[in-house]
């Protein structure tokens, strides 16, 4: 190899280090980094109805569906989201 070619794939090289670094930091990038969403849910515990946030951050695949209960404290998971209607 000739040092011109090494000298190019050494700098594709740092420049692609450089621009995943921006990629994995939010950097940059032109994507979105994220979003927050109101939700109306009850508690199944306590059964009080109260405003929580669904959230997602980049590069995470799934939102969050975590909330703590104001009322009595419970933590409410996925899987006993129970949205309600206004």
């Amino acid at each position: 190899m000739t040092p011109a070619i090494i000298t190019g794939l050494v700098l594709l090289a740092v420049l692609g280090i450089v621009y995943r670094l921006g990629y994995t930091m939010g950097y940059n990038t032109g994507r979105a980094s994220g979003w927050v969403s109101s939700r109306r849910i009850m508690c199944p515990k306590c059964g009080e109805v109260q405003q929580a946030a669904v959230t997602w951050s980049y590069p995470d695949p799934y939102a969050s569906h975590i909330h703590e209960c104001t009322a009595c404290g419970y933590i409410i998971t996925e899987s006993e989201w129970n949205e309600v209607g206004e």
